[in-house]
């Protein structure tokens, strides 16, 4: 892959960051990982150690499972149906790559 551009044209691979919200408010969440979409496909990143931060009362395993669920489930276009979805428990938004831009790579 190539560089990452601000863009979401189509061409590359745009990625998103997908939330936990473990008790159903928008502002307390784990960052379960990242889903590299390059339509039909989707490839799930799960985060270092992110299960340290999953509360005692959730499962890290069942997590990343409903994750997977969510991700395959919204294929072909899963860059666009995961930013639609309505639940309390899950957000996805566009993330940034390691140099900082939002986007798509290339």
């Amino acid at each position: 892959m190539g560089s990452a551009h601000n863009d979401n044209d189509g061409d590359g691979v745009r990625i998103l960051e997908a939330r936990f919200h473990h008790r159903g408010r928008p502002d307390e969440f784990v960052v379960v990982g990242r889903i590299f979409c390059r339509d039909p496909w989707v490839v799930l990143e799960v985060a270092t150690n992110f299960e340290e931060h999953v509360p005692e009362s959730c499962s890290a395993d069942s997590i990343v499972s409903n994750l997977t669920y969510l991700a395959f489930l919204s294929r072909p276009r899963s860059f666009d149906a995961l930013q639609t979805i309505v639940n309390r428990h899950w957000s996805f938004v566009v993330a940034e790559d390691e140099t900082g831009s939002r986007g798509t790579l290339n």
